[in-house]
């Protein structure tokens, strides 16, 4: 049995007197799930660059940088920084603890359809404080850089 890659990375198994089937015959919906899911990863960046690009008052932003490369999530808040600055609205939905500190600003945390705090970014990224809003252990680490790295303290066990 030989066996090779397609383009999207599914390996193609060459059964003894059989020509194997590709993915996408194999599993359909499940490749058009991969395909649409590499398509709106592409297009994050580029809707929030038309955005502000149309120059928008306001700009709402749900999980920003799920799924985004390090460098691209880079780029992202120092685009939204610089947009910012320019006295523009910026609002945010995001469970990535360091994006507020990286964006800055003022955090609102909602648990349980609540709001449970409500502060600048500074002063929300504090271990005790963040334990409280997700009722669990954190962990906050100064880099050698001054940023904050939050963490939630995993079991040991």
């Amino acid at each position: 049995m030989s066996t090779e890659s397609n383009y999207l990375g599914d390996e193609l198994q060459d059964e003894e007197g059989g020509a194997g089937l590709p993915a996408q015959l194999r599993d359909p919906i499940g490749v058009l799930k991969r395909q649409l899911l590499l398509i709106l990863i592409c297009l994050i960046p580029l809707l929030i660059a038309a955005a502000i690009a149309q120059d928008a008052q306001a700009i709402f932003l749900d999980e920003p940088t799920t799924a985004l490369d390090p460098a691209y999530q880079i780029e992202l808040v120092r685009l939204l920084r610089e947009w910012h600055t320019r006295g523009r609205a910026l609002i945010v939905v995001s469970h990535d603890l360091q994006l507020p500190s990286a964006l800055g600003g003022r955090i609102v945390a909602i648990r349980d359809g609540r709001i449970v705090a409500d502060a600048g970014a500074d002063e929300l990224l504090d271990a005790e404080k963040l334990g409280s809003i997700y009722d669990a252990p954190m962990t906050v680490l100064n880099a050698p850089s001054g940023q904050r790295v939050v963490v939630p303290q995993w079991d040991a066990g």
